[in-house]
């Protein structure tokens, strides 16, 4: 059927329609021809405004915070004690990624330390206090819950997703919420923490809303080399489930997670905070590199 025929039939169901069945011919008259015309104009313009409706729809669907399941009661009123209270100061955040066994942690001595994950292996080895640690997978706080000894960590913080039992961890930690959408990848970012945090596939965009809340000014990060695979993707010996994680979810992921450092760059580049990134290895290049002799030389 050619074009000309689609809308002789399409004319002749609408005549059938607005003028009677016994109607059987496309032959109209004039003035019916031009209401015709003028009703599929309208009906095309209602198709186009249903289109846009249904995608604005999608589009808030995924703007609107989705705050992810829950195992346990966060405590956002404890947050409050620890909003701004390194106010001006420095941190060194560490990840967990290969390159951050070429860190020289003798010199982190004294300093402010946050690491997340597999970064508690570093107690009793690197350091001997970490000022803050953050778990936000709930598989890895099965795996491991039980090596977190919070009497040496300053500040604890668990996503409240963990099916947390521990009474320790219950009574001292600082348990948040987290949202599933949206993510920092797409532009987002949590100042008050007394509400959910916002991530993009990865712990150290928690870790770094936190940061920030504390009242940290200058972020210098370490051990975030977003390159997944080999037999071993951290500083520490992975279990077999790490690996098959960062094969598969990590690896998909790399590009978002990239992405999330970026905007959160940028954003608090506005805000007067720095972030550096003091690995030489890696793809982080959305973060300025710098050493860390550079780095424990500025002020703040």
């Amino acid at each position: 059927m050619d074009e000309k025929q689609g809308k002789n039939t399409s004319s002749t169901k609408l005549a059938r329609l607005l003028f009677g069945k016994g109607r059987t011919s496309t032959y109209l008259p004039g003035a019916d021809v031009r209401l015709l015309k003028s009703i599929e104009a309208k009906l095309s313009k209602l198709e186009n405004i249903e289109k846009n409706l249904k995608k604005l729809q999608s589009d808030l669907n995924r703007k609107i915070p989705e705050i992810a399941p829950r195992m346990i009661k966060s405590t956002p009123d404890k947050f409050k004690e620890i909003e701004g209270k390194f106010s001006g100061q420095r941190c060194f955040l560490l990840g967990t990624a290969p390159s951050l066994s070429k860190l020289d942690f003798a010199a982190l001595r004294g300093e402010k330390v946050i690491t997340v994950n597999g970064g508690l292996n570093l107690l009793g080895n690197q350091l001997d206090n970490i000022c803050g640690y953050v778990v936000a997978d709930p598989v890895f706080y099965r795996d491991y819950n039980h090596e977190i000894d919070i009497s040496r960590i300053d500040h604890t913080f668990i996503n409240s997703t963990a099916n947390i039992t521990n009474p320790v961890h219950l009574k001292e930690a600082f348990i948040f919420d987290s949202y599933k959408q949206p993510k920092m990848h797409e532009g987002a970012f949590q100042f008050d923490l007394t509400q959910p945090v916002f991530s993009s596939h990865t712990v150290m965009h928690v870790a770094i809303q936190i940061a920030v809340y504390m009242g940290f000014t200058s972020i210098n990060i370490a051990g975030v080399d977003l390159s997944f695979g080999g037999k071993n993707p951290h500083f520490y010996d992975s279990n077999r489930r790490e690996i098959s994680d960062s094969e598969s979810r990590s690896k998909k992921n790399a590009e978002k997670m990239f992405l999330g450092f970026e905007r959160a760059n940028k954003i608090l580049q506005e805000r007067g905070i720095k972030l550096y990134n003091l690995s030489k290895a890696g793809s982080l290049d959305c973060i300025e590199r710098v050493d860390l002799r550079h780095a424990l030389a500025k002020t703040s």
